[in-house]
């Protein structure tokens, strides 16, 4: 099964759903199938904002007023999202068993169930539903 960094990074934060028993263990399972790429995605993120952010005396990266945003010059913010947008369009062979696939769909079909999806998550719920075959 071939699902790109934009689709896990949308499980990731999907699955943080309530859920019983065997739901449950199988969402424990596929979390730790993709978590290895999860942190590879966030960390590469966090370098590419802190080498792109604008700097203080001290050579840190500054930013914003709010403490929680970078500051970055509009020509920077550009380039970020261009070089994040290539990372994200990288593919991942996710490695299922028949055995467990079942399983999967059906914690794809509970994230269907308990989210309420704006358009462009609902697009992307769509591709997983086509992935994984639900």
């Amino acid at each position: 099964m071939i699902i790109k960094n934009y689709q896990i990074r949308f499980l990731g934060t999907w699955l943080d759903i309530p859920l019983h028993g065997e739901e449950a263990r199988a969402r424990a399972g596929f979390l730790r199938l993709i978590s290895g790429r999860l942190n590879e995605i966030e960390t590469e993120r966090m370098e590419l904002l802190n080498s792109l952010a604008e700097k203080d005396e001290q050579g840190n990266p500054k930013f914003k007023e709010d403490g929680k945003e970078y500051d970055l010059t509009t020509e920077n913010w550009v380039e970020f999202q261009n070089k994040m947008a290539i990372r994200n369009d990288e593919e991942l062979e996710l490695d299922i068993s028949k055995k467990d696939l079942p399983v999967v769909k059906k914690l794809i079909i509970s994230i269907g169930n308990q989210h309420l999806f704006k358009i462009q998550d609902g697009r992307i719920y769509d591709e997983l539903c086509k992935i994984f075959g639900v």
